[in-house]
């Protein structure tokens, strides 16, 4: 498969949970290819994790962080860009997204909140200080949360050039 991409990267997008960071390194070994990781570039670069840019600085510099990182590994050859869940909602990141292939991993809402509850809410900026008067998050909120960016980023995500579905038992 490797030799039929002809050295282009291939950059997985898709809501929290589905999995890009994971996909992105059994993929990347699998492919012989190196793998990036856009919240791991953002914390080596700025010594912050992506929950402590978004409660330190806010969601707009966060994203102006983040178009910087990709703007800069888009160029790069060979390899799987895991991106943020967000990438696709700056027009300019499309630009860049262009130019390698874009796979979008998309599962049921439910599974996605199981997965992100059991990684750990604190990890996900758009859901950490986000709990309706919870203290913990529950299934509940978070399908709700993840349906809520489903809505207004669902026509961006289908702009992917391949949807990879995930299976009930991911």
């Amino acid at each position: 498969v490797a030799n039929k991409l002809a050295d282009t990267s291939l950059f997985l997008i898709g809501i929290m949970g589905s999995g890009k960071s994971t996909v992105g390194a059994s993929l990347a070994k699998a492919l012989g290819y190196n793998h990036l990781d856009t919240d791991e570039l953002i914390k080596s670069v700025t010594k912050k994790t992506p929950s402590e840019l978004f409660a330190e600085a806010g969601e707009s510099e966060f994203r102006a962080i983040e178009s910087m990182i990709l703007a800069e590994v888009a160029a790069y050859k060979r390899c799987v860009i895991s991106t943020g869940g967000g990438i696709v909602c700056e027009k300019t990141n499309w630009m860049h997204l262009h130019n390698g292939v874009t796979v979008r991993l998309h599962g049921d809402s439910e599974l996605l909140a199981r997965r992100v509850l059991a990684d750990g809410v604190e990890k996900r900026p758009l859901l950490s200080g986000d709990t309706s008067g919870e203290e913990q998050p529950t299934i509940d909120s978070i399908v709700a949360k993840i349906n809520a960016l489903l809505e207004t980023r669902e026509t961006m995500y289908k702009q992917a050039d391949i949807t990879v579905p995930l299976g009930a038992r991911d």
